[in-house]
């Protein structure tokens, strides 16, 4: 257990903004590419390493899951609050999957995305909250010794599944919403946290991967893009751990800031696009891309001021006393 404080690096909230970035320009504009699904695993690669190495900190239960209710909830239930006022597609009549935050179970089990589609996003942010409903449990009970073994058969859970749900024919929103799809991201993660392990060279390596990943220019062949898909995931690894290191070269106040609000970006991005789809702007193109990212951006920024930022002040008088982590970093860690 290491109770030194976490430091505050701004490369991390660099990489928010690269991930979220990612997730609105496939949403508004290029959904034909899979820039959304690279920012939503390096968001998963960014919450893995960064949760675990608040929960190795020696952070207690109590303090970790209030400070995660804090953290996430307010903005996510004023936003979805808005999105049953306006019933956007259906939102009213899908409510409480969204309430109890099991939106990921409900478009898995319906195996569709278009049930009240402008919570679809949500998925993401279920995977980590189920995914953290049991991860803590296992640092407190697992040996440190025996962590890094236990996170190679957390890591393996991911393809594994992908691959099931493939030669079981169907269940395609299963294949990418329920949390065991994601445990590689999260997973590779943590165990950069739990081991120390330096991800810098094979992510080199594997870097024009990452950058190909997109484009489909793959064999159309499932096993082999299972076998391409770690390839971007060791790159993630890698920016996430030269960010921790302070050596990644993105210390942008635009980027840094905008990472600041990322959770609030993401969380309402796609209810604004509902929004102005029923309004009748519902063409993706660069159009789209600019006056949902302004608007956006706009309700990010005081969903942040009022909302985000006081509940965090709150949270960092009632833990100062009693937790190791209280401070920046702990703040967009999601």
């Amino acid at each position: 257990m290491n109770n030194a404080p976490l430091v505050y690096r701004p490369q991390l909230d660099a990489l928010r903004t690269v991930a979220v970035g990612l997730v609105l320009l496939s949403h508004f504009w290029l959904d034909e590419l899979k820039l959304g699904h690279v920012g939503v695993r390096l968001f998963f690669v960014l919450s893995g390493f960064l949760i675990t190495t608040i929960l190795l900190r020696g952070i207690s239960l109590r303090d970790f899951y209030t400070g995660r209710v804090m953290r996430l909830a307010p903005a996510l239930y004023i936003a979805l609050g808005l999105a049953f006022l306006l019933d956007l597609y259906g939102m009213r009549d899908t409510w409480k999957w969204h309430v109890l935050q099991l939106s990921n179970l409900l478009f898995a089990v319906r195996d569709s995305w278009e049930l009240a589609w402008p919570a679809d996003h949500l998925w993401s942010l279920n995977v980590e909250e189920q995914f953290y409903l049991v991860w803590p449990l296992l640092i407190l009970f697992v040996s440190r010794r025996w962590l890094p073994h236990a996170l190679i058969a957390v890591i393996a859970v991911g393809p594994a599944f992908r691959i099931f749900c493939h030669l079981r024919g169907g269940g395609e929103v299963a294949a990418l919403a329920l949390p065991f799809a994601s445990f590689d991201a999260l997973g590779l993660g943590a165990f950069m946290a739990v081991t120390g392990v330096r991800m810098s060279m094979p992510g080199l390596v594997a870097l024009p991967l990452l950058l190909l990943a997109p484009f489909d220019l793959f064999p159309d062949s499932f096993l082999y893009n299972e076998l391409v898909e770690f390839g971007p995931l060791l790159t993630m690894a890698a920016l996430v751990q030269l960010g921790w290191d302070g050596r990644l070269p993105l210390q942008s106040p635009l980027l840094v800031k905008t990472g600041r609000i990322s959770y609030g970006i993401y969380l309402y991005h796609n209810f604004v696009y509902g929004t102005v789809a029923e309004l009748g702007l519902e063409q993706r193109g660069p159009v789209l891309m600019v006056t949902c990212s302004l608007i956006t951006l706009g309700i990010a920024s005081l969903s942040y001021i009022f909302v985000e930022r006081p509940i965090r002040s709150l949270r960092g008088k009632l833990s100062a006393s009693s937790t190791p982590t209280a401070g920046p970093l702990t703040e967009a860690a999601k």
